[in-house]
């Protein structure tokens, strides 16, 4: 069941509202829209976690949380939080633009 939905991602509005004001030959232009697009992948990966969640249902009864926000020694953010009787399982999604390559048996 899920018990917390995803909230706004306000850094990501404020860099496409900031990219869009500033002019074409900013010097800050092409970091802002790097940072926009790394923001922009990482909410594409939370969005893809979420509809995995949304088109399985498991046999036992669970929660989950996203965008979680806690404090400790200092403040830090959970993606989701998928919690049964069984175990708790902690998924961060990572902001990777491009392609990824695996090697099958790298050398140590």
């Amino acid at each position: 069941m899920l018990i917390k939905k995803r909230t706004m991602n306000y850094k990501y509005l404020g860099l496409q509202m900031l990219y869009e004001r500033l002019p074409i030959d900013h010097a800050m232009k092409s970091i802002i829209n790097s940072k926009l697009k790394a923001a922009e992948a990482g909410i594409i990966g939370e969005a893809t976690v979420e509809d995995v969640f949304e088109k399985h249902d498991f046999p036992f009864n669970y929660n989950i949380l996203h965008d979680v926000n806690l404090t400790s020694n200092g403040k830090f953010q959970i993606d989701t939080l998928f919690i049964c009787q069984y175990f708790i399982v902690i998924l961060e999604c990572k902001n990777i633009v491009g392609k990824l390559y695996f090697e099958n048996n790298p050398p140590c």
